[in-house]
């Protein structure tokens, strides 16, 4: 922990913090568990989020982290899109102080390019640490360019085995993860739709294992009040990945369709026992 917390003693009583500098082997330990920052930003955000938990850090201790975990052109870019965000939330800031806005300090003092010695023991600078640590998180998640996520995630292609539902929602994580899109707006239904239409393999396997010459029961609806009623058995003539065909009911999607036993059929036998007639009933095929 960068900043610890520890009794003044003679010093006035009370609690001040000391620092404890971070190492190059904690923070090389963490990089390896990081994702590629350009390919999941959101994701090494909140793993580092993680990793730094509760702990108040020094702007040395930030400079040291963002100069191991990134190249220098992430960290400058990191580092452009805190102050940016910082800008477009306190425009009033760029006026300078005044009767109106003596507490906002500019983004110079925000999210400083140089270290101005923040001191962790007066209150104004400990909010100044806290606020600098929110603003470089944010913009680890969202520095890296949309346009380019998005093409990520639009670039993914359906497994040859993988469920409709599973890829649709594999999709729907890679647009939310790369793109930071909002899962609920518009845009996104439209681009989910169309990674979905343009990436999904064609249908090169059954979805159903139903095979000519077996026997299915067929669903049926029936009216005042609507329920399901199953027909059948009727025997399978031809297949196809999504469908059944009977002679009784032609085409029918796999969903309305489930396999039955083979249909039960009786037949006669007439034979002597003992000088006397005797008619036996056998039959073939299973119970239903």
């Amino acid at each position: 922990m960068p900043l610890r917390q520890v009794p003044l003693g003679d010093q006035g009583g009370g609690f001040g913090f000391v620092i404890v500098p971070l190492t190059t082997q904690d923070i090389k330990g963490l990089k390896k568990e990081l994702p590629p920052y350009l390919d999941d930003p959101i994701g090494v955000g909140e793993k580092i989020e993680e990793y730094l938990g509760n702990a108040d850090y020094t702007w040395k201790d930030w400079d040291f982290l963002l100069g191991i975990l990134f190249g220098s052109s992430e960290k400058l870019m990191i580092l452009q899109k805190a102050r940016q965000l910082w800008k477009d939330e306190h425009p009033e800031a760029a006026r300078g102080a005044g009767p109106n806005v003596p507490n906002v300090p500019t983004v110079d003092d925000a999210i400083p390019q140089v270290d101005l010695q923040w001191n962790p023991n007066e209150e104004i600078s400990l909010a100044r640490l806290r606020d600098y640590r929110v603003y470089l998180i944010r913009a680890i998640k969202s520095a890296v360019s949309r346009t380019n996520n998005i093409a990520e995630a639009m670039s993914l292609e359906q497994e040859k085995h993988e469920s409709p539902s599973h890829w649709l929602e594999r999709i729907r994580e890679a647009l939310w993860k790369h793109g930071g899109m909002d899962p609920e707006g518009g845009a996104f239904d439209t681009l989910l739709k169309e990674a979905q239409l343009a990436q999904t393999l064609p249908l090169d396997f059954a979805v159903h294992n139903i095979q000519p010459g077996d026997w299915v029961l067929v669903k049926e609806w029936k009216e005042a009040p609507l329920e399901a009623k199953w027909r059948g058995p009727f025997q399978v003539l031809l297949t196809t990945e999504t469908a059944i065909k009977t002679a009784e009911h032609g085409w029918t999607h796999h969903t309305r369709v489930k396999v039955s036993e083979a249909l039960e059929i009786w037949t006669s036998q007439l034979e002597e026992k003992n000088g006397k007639p005797r008619l036996t009933l056998c039959r073939s095929g299973l119970e239903q």
